[in-house]
């Protein structure tokens, strides 16, 4: 697996994850999307694990660019054609912290 170093990139797939699901990593989609990322049966589905579901949405965003091409490869991991995607997970990357924040001070 290609090594990423973009400081973005642990926040992008956070992100991705909290668009998808809300973290809830037993979610089942509409369309038989699996885990925290919804991950398509015809890709395997969950890996099982939201490390392994990381690692395999990872994978997928080197393959369409990123991080040299972030928005277009964030945009695939949810239909290509989709802009309102990159825009909500650009939205949660902002939000995370202040979740963290306040889940910290509990």
């Amino acid at each position: 697996m290609q090594k990423v170093t973009d400081p973005r990139c642990p926040m992008d797939l956070l992100g991705m994850a909290y668009v998808e699901t809300h973290f809830k990593c037993e979610a089942v989609g509409k369309a038989g999307e699996t885990g925290c990322f919804q991950i398509m049966p015809f890709n395997g589905g969950s890996k099982g694990s939201f490390t392994a579901d990381a690692s395999w949405t990872l994978q997928r965003l080197v393959r369409h660019g990123y991080p040299k091409n972030r928005t277009w490869a964030i945009q695939c991991h949810n239909s290509c054609n989709k802009t309102t995607y990159i825009k909500k997970v650009n939205k949660a990357t902002k939000i995370i912290p202040l979740l963290y924040a306040q889940a910290s001070k509990r």
